[in-house]
């Protein structure tokens, strides 16, 4: 399992398949794991470079203040590393955040962007219902209970035990330690993008769930609007977590889009 040096910290890895490379970066206190089948199902097509941000999986855990530039420096510094000089980036949720940092500050690393269940945070962004703050901010003894609510709406949970039950596997591999994914926290409510996403120039696909508690669709209606070269794609059915509920196909939309194709959910 592959860590190299990157930005003072070693960053956790991995690689699958070869192409055109595609950079995943994933969310608040999730590790790669988190992806669940989406890096295989595109490996066929593309190079795949999913990592653990700092403070998430196997990355190091350093203390101090993190911030979203800081993170956006680490994505850079891993394309650097393994010699990507410019990459289609996928980012989920906080990782959506990193994403629109490395667009508007280094656009020339960017080829096409996805921005999945995320927003501009910042004061024009839709804030967490506040049951999905209870859910975040809750002591840590119901960590992957708390962590399914906030993915998936409650009928999904209910409706699909299967899908919840490898969810609730995946969550386990590299479970966040509190401290990290508070400090994590502490990066994306000190970040906002809002009076600078006219400045992505990556033709952008917003992807989010209309029933998303943690980042509500007003985020992506939001995105929509200012960032020049954007579509809006929504699963009136997904929530937070739509990327892991089978049914909702999101693998394939991701391949279509990057293959320069037109579909809708």
């Amino acid at each position: 399992m592959p860590r190299i040096p990157v930005n003072g910290i070693h960053i956790h890895y991995e690689e699958a398949g070869s192409g055109p490379p595609v950079l995943l970066i994933m969310g608040l206190g999730a590790s790669l794991e988190w992806w669940g089948a989406l890096p295989a199902s595109l490996a066929p097509r593309f190079r795949v470079i999913t990592f653990d941000n700092r403070g998430a999986g196997r990355s190091s855990h350093p203390d101090g203040r993190y911030s979203i530039r800081q993170m956006a420096d680490d994505a850079l510094g891993l394309m650097d590393a393994v010699g990507v000089g410019r990459a289609h980036v996928l980012g989920y949720s906080m990782g959506g955040m990193i994403a629109q940092e490395i667009a508007i500050s280094n656009p020339g690393r960017v080829d096409r962007l996805i921005l999945a269940a995320t927003g501009p945070s910042g004061l024009c962004g839709t804030l967490p219902r506040l049951r999905a703050w209870w859910l975040m901010l809750a002591p840590p003894g119901r960590y992957q209970d708390n962590v399914l609510e906030l993915l998936f709406p409650t009928e999904y949970i209910r409706s699909h035990p299967e899908e919840v039950d490898e969810a609730r596997r995946m969550i386990s591999a590299s479970p966040s330690d509190r401290p990290s994914f508070m400090r994590q926290l502490g990066a994306i409510l000190r970040w906002s993008s809002c009076g600078r996403l006219s400045r992505i120039a990556a033709r952008t696909l917003i992807v989010h769930g209309g029933k998303d508690i943690l980042l509500p669709v007003g985020n992506a209606h939001l995105l929509a609007r200012r960032i020049p070269a954007s579509r809006l794609e929504l699963f009136p059915e997904g929530g937070h977590g739509f990327g892991l509920q089978g049914a909702l196909d999101f693998a394939p939309f991701v391949r279509a889009f990057l293959d320069g194709e037109s579909t809708s959910p």
